[in-house]
């Protein structure tokens, strides 16, 4: 079907591309290193002790993310910020979700230190679901995707339809494209938008899309 090609575009990514991830990933560990000595300095302000370590959260697109070990052992996640508009939404959006049951963590502290904007988190037990999933069994994963799904469930008919198209910072926002298209079309830069390092979008892929069209444009 036309969704499944539409889905399988977006998981196949070649070699160069492969590459062309790791190199800017790579990049970006190199932006955030200096960060780190930001981040001690408000745990020690907000939590009133130093961290004894720091482990910079590798995965992740916007945020600057550190796990940080307090001194009797429990952690925090602290998330870093230079736009004060990022986290501008977290917490409203928070308290909405978890009014429906969605297991989010309380927000410790959220402020803003010299020109970064800062959250800090308790750490939610457990280990990433991408360290673990090769090694679940069947019926772990069949609890596992009965559980994703009642939550989405709980999004898809609790929530109201929001407006326009794309990323929106508050539930309820108006998304500031007119389609989905215009949408895809804003990440080759064509709308103003800088994200051509992103291997998803790339000549090849935009042509499959290029016929694909009346299909995108039906997605509500």
């Amino acid at each position: 079907s036309q969704q499944d090609a539409f889905m399988a575009l977006f998981i196949t990514i070649s070699p160069s591309d492969k590459w062309r991830v790791r190199r800017h990933e790579c990049q970006q560990v190199e932006r955030k290193r200096p960060m780190e000595l930001i981040a001690k300095q408000i745990i020690q302000e907000r939590m009133k002790e130093s961290p004894v370590d720091l482990t910079l959260q590798t995965f992740g697109h916007c945020s600057i993310t550190y796990d940080a070990t307090l001194q009797n052992g429990d952690h925090v996640m602290i998330r870093l910020n230079r736009d004060a508009d990022v986290f501008s939404k977290t917490s409203h959006n928070f308290d909405i979700l978890r009014n429906l049951g969605l297991p989010l963590p309380l927000i410790l502290h959220q402020s803003s230190f010299q020109d970064i904007t800062f959250m800090i988190l308790p750490k939610i037990p457990g280990r990433d679901l991408r360290f673990v999933i090769t090694s679940m069994d069947h019926q772990q994963v069949i609890c596992l995707a009965h559980l994703v799904a009642d939550y989405q469930r709980r999004v898809n008919t609790s929530l109201p339809h929001g407006s326009g198209f794309g990323y929106v910072k508050g539930i309820g926002d108006a998304g500031s494209f007119q389609s989905w298209w215009d949408f895809l079309m804003a990440q080759r830069g064509d709308s103003g938008s800088d994200l051509t390092e992103l291997p998803t979008i790339n000549d090849q892929l935009l042509d499959s899309l290029r016929g694909m069209r009346s299909y995108i444009d039906s997605i509500p």
